[in-house]
């Protein structure tokens, strides 16, 4: 019997197995980048889709890695434009500011005359 409610119980199993399948695949990418650029065009994508959605402390781990860091550099500066923002990306952001000021905008708005 857990001492924890079940839905708690769920919710710690599942962050538990997210964090042992990030640590899995931060493990498998060291060990590609290790390799680079002796790599397939898959483990390369492979590498970027980690590089494009890895955690900062991940991201850190991994660029502080002395072993690694001639490697990651060779990688970055060779596909620098795979990891570039998109344009979709930047539209997205720049409207999240502009719907953002419009908000603080309407909000000065009716709160100077009240």
């Amino acid at each position: 019997m857990s001492v924890w409610p079940a839905h708690l119980e769920n919710q710690v199993l599942k962050n538990v197995a997210a964090a042992e399948t990030r640590l899995a695949s931060a493990d498998r990418v060291r060990s590609l980048i290790a390799r680079y650029p002796e790599t397939s065009p898959a483990q390369n994508a492979e590498i970027l889709k980690f590089l494009k959605h890895a955690r900062y402390v991940e991201m850190q781990l991994l660029a502080t890695d002395e072993s690694l860091r001639r490697q990651v550099e060779i990688f970055l500066k060779a596909h620098k434009r795979q990891l570039r923002y998109s344009a979709g990306d930047v539209i997205t952001i720049a409207a999240l500011v502009l719907a953002f000021f419009a908000f603080c905008w309407l909000l000065w708005q009716t709160m100077g005359s009240a």
